[in-house]
């Protein structure tokens, strides 16, 4: 996948559905931005997004998020695109 594609699924996922829930949880978010700050390339900021992607579909069925709870993906089309194109 491209930088741009990877940014644009990450921006509408944030904007429409928001961020994964508990990302400072298992997730551990200020290791891999702080790789991107100190090392700023598309490629880190790719896979940056693309993690934080993957991460809000690790409940299954569901996207989990800080704002709206879970979301079921059947229930979504683009959440639907995004868990089969990020998953783990």
């Amino acid at each position: 996948m491209t930088f741009a594609e990877i940014k644009k699924d990450y921006i509408r996922l944030i904007k429409e559905h928001y961020y994964p829930y508990d990302m400072d949880g298992g997730f551990v978010q200020s290791e891999k931005m702080e790789k991107v700050i100190l090392n700023p390339t598309k490629k880190g900021a790719s896979n940056y997004m693309a993690t934080v992607i993957a991460y809000g579909f690790q409940w299954g069925k569901y996207y989990r998020s800080e704002l709206h709870g879970e979301q079921d993906i059947e229930d979504y089309p683009f959440l639907k695109y995004l868990d089969e194109k990020y998953r783990y």
